[in-house]
């Protein structure tokens, strides 16, 4: 199974650089281990009908932001589903580079 996520820019950065193992994420995809996330770039302050910068060479329109067409490709390798230390009906997903 391959989950579709959006993910905003500073935590996509962590996320590239290695620094960001893991997402929280409300488990409303019944999430398994072996799936794989794919996290795309969303930047929700920007205005969807503004022409590509520099930095953006791909947008795609969305409400309330857009995607900057940056994404990555993860394998879930552990489920922490603990009411101890997250809400009800959230989990933290573990990842691993796919």
């Amino acid at each position: 199974m391959i989950h579709e996520l959006k993910c905003h820019p500073e935590y996509f950065d962590a996320l590239i650089l290695g620094k960001k193992t893991f997402e929280i994420r409300k488990n409303d995809r019944d999430f398994r281990v072996g799936d794989l996330v794919a996290l795309n770039e969303f930047r929700p302050d920007e205005d969807p009908y503004a022409p590509p910068s520099g930095d953006k060479p791909f947008s795609r329109s969305a409400t309330n932001g857009s995607y900057s067409g940056r994404h990555l490709l993860f394998e879930i390798t552990y489920i922490l589903d603990d009411r101890q230390f997250l809400s009800p009906g959230y989990v933290a997903l573990a990842l691993r580079r796919a």
